[in-house]
């Protein structure tokens, strides 16, 4: 005796069809709006956010004089010393040149806690021309004729006078 499956009717096959196509077709166009720009995925990106480490070591500078004063500029000024290490981690300095800058960021940003005060404010001028030096390392190890599109002074300079704008400086 043959064991007979039970067989579905033309209605259930036309249900399950439409279901199948509504998935397909769900799965495929999604229900996000299309973008227009890959530029709506980007993250924000703070004013101050330095462009290289000379840049950061501008940045720093500008700041010190106003951290004593402005909250803000104190905040800006931690935010600098935590984004330079990663700055100079994506550089091609080595782990030798790179790892004392980290802990030196480090020490500061513990410093910057409590008042600043004058030897604060020279270990702050000491890191800028660090930074400063760095930099000048990362020209010597481009190739002959090359050039570091992060060295653009021109937009340096606009994002430094944006910066004085918003200081008052």
């Amino acid at each position: 005796m043959k064991t007979r499956l039970p067989t579905t009717t033309r209605p259930t096959q036309i249900l399950y069809t439409s279901y199948l196509c509504a998935l397909l077709l769900f799965g495929l166009t999604g229900c996000a709006e299309e973008q227009e720009s890959l530029h709506e995925l980007d993250h924000f990106v703070p004013v101050h956010w330095p462009h290289n480490l000379q840049h950061a070591s501008e940045l720093i500078v500008a700041r010190i004089a106003t951290a004593q004063h402005a909250e803000s500029a104190k905040k800006e000024l931690d935010e600098l010393l935590s984004w330079v290490p990663e700055i100079a981690a994506d550089t091609e300095l080595s782990e030798q040149d790179w790892l004392p800058i980290f802990i030196e960021c480090e020490r500061l940003r513990r410093n910057l806690q409590g008042d600043i005060d004058d030897a604060l404010r020279a270990d702050l001028q000491q890191m800028a021309s660090t930074l400063k030096a760095a930099h000048e390392r990362l020209k010597e190890l481009l190739p002959r004729g090359w050039t570091d599109p992060s060295t653009d002074l021109d937009i340096e300079q606009q994002d430094n006078q944006n910066s004085n704008d918003e200081l008052g400086v």
